[in-house]
């Protein structure tokens, strides 16, 4: 998982060439005036989800998974934690709801994980080794408005 600035986020534009599509997509919209829903960027290539919430304890929150689809998880407004772990760790990993491939998740019950503070214009670049638990509160219990772009790599 890489954690950095949206204003950085050309850096990370050669890794996949769907990270470019994100990147002009960005730099051509204005994230907070999308509607929450599902938007198309470039078909299943790239979509964006766009969310407003209020983030959720620990007890509420899931771990994630996917094999085909990268997340790009911006912050637009607001604070919250995202739970990190890789998948090759094993350790006090639980499947709890198999790999469904129509959503490209698999969902996980991890005791033993690392948080990441995500702060407005920051983002999370998610790839398939990286599970993750995205919503969880701060101390701050702001509400997030957010954009997540998943990218197909595979």
């Amino acid at each position: 998982m890489i954690v950095d600035k949206i204003k950085n986020l050309d850096y990370y534009a050669s890794i996949h060439p769907n990270f470019k599509k994100v990147v002009e997509y960005i730099k051509n919209n204005d994230l907070l005036a999308l509607a929450p829903g599902k938007h198309e960027v470039d078909g299943k290539e790239v979509y964006l989800l766009r969310e407003d919430y209020n983030p959720r304890p620990l007890e509420e929150c899931y771990f994630e998974g996917h094999q085909n689809y990268a997340d790009i998880q911006l912050v637009l407004e607001g604070f919250e934690y995202i739970g990190y772990h890789n998948v090759d760790n094993k350790d006090n990993v639980v499947v709890t709801a198999p790999y469904n491939p129509e959503k490209d998740v698999e969902k996980y019950d991890i005791k033993h994980f690392v948080k990441v503070y995500l702060n407005q214009d920051m983002f999370a670049l998610v790839l398939p080794q990286d599970l993750h638990m995205p919503k969880l509160t701060t101390e701050c219990h702001t509400s997030v408005k957010k954009a997540v772009f998943k990218v197909k790599i595979k």
